[in-house]
């Protein structure tokens, strides 16, 4: 999953970490699980780090649907978007005008939006760390979920199977 999201009610931020290829599907997952959160309020500040997106496959038409049909935040609380690549710095310019909120931008450091935000280094670090902990489970989850090959459901190896030849 190249999306996950971390809420910390106590700090009254939610962290977003995406990496590898971004798809609408992917945003529209961790937008619903935010929103679904017990301890989330659309006011919140948010910090998104796009730094480690390999491919983005979103599309200014994704950016509006995502704005209208899905985008859990009011435009109250801080959001921040870290991207230091060129397209992705370009999405992410592209969702602030959508927006049109003085409360979002987009910064090349992740420095930058946590000052920004008002963030403290301390608690910015165990924020990332749990919403990494949280990607890398998802990511060993859906690993986990592959389906088999073969017609009875059995995940065994092939080549490890009893009466396999092969």
């Amino acid at each position: 999953m190249p999306a996950t999201s971390f809420v910390d009610a106590s700090h009254r931020v939610v962290v977003t970490i995406c990496s590898g290829q971004l798809t609408l599907d992917e945003v529209k997952t961790t937008f619903a699980d935010t929103r679904r959160h017990p301890d989330f309020h659309p006011d919140f500040r948010q910090l998104i780090n796009l730094s480690k997106v390999s491919k983005c496959l979103l599309y200014s038409k994704d950016l509006y649907q995502l704005r209208q049909e899905h985008d859990p935040f009011s435009n109250k609380g801080k959001r921040a978007v870290v991207a230091p690549h060129g397209v992705l710095f370009g999405i992410g310019r592209m969702y602030q005008q959508i927006l049109n909120s003085q409360e979002f931008e987009v910064f090349d450091s992740l420095v930058e939006a946590r000052t920004w935000l008002g963030l403290n280094a301390v608690m910015l670090d165990a924020a990332l760390q749990s919403a990494s902990s949280a990607l890398r489970l998802k990511e060993e989850t859906s690993l986990l979920d592959v389906p088999s090959d073969d017609p009875s459901g059995d995940t065994t190896p092939k080549h490890l199977r009893k009466g396999s030849s092969g």
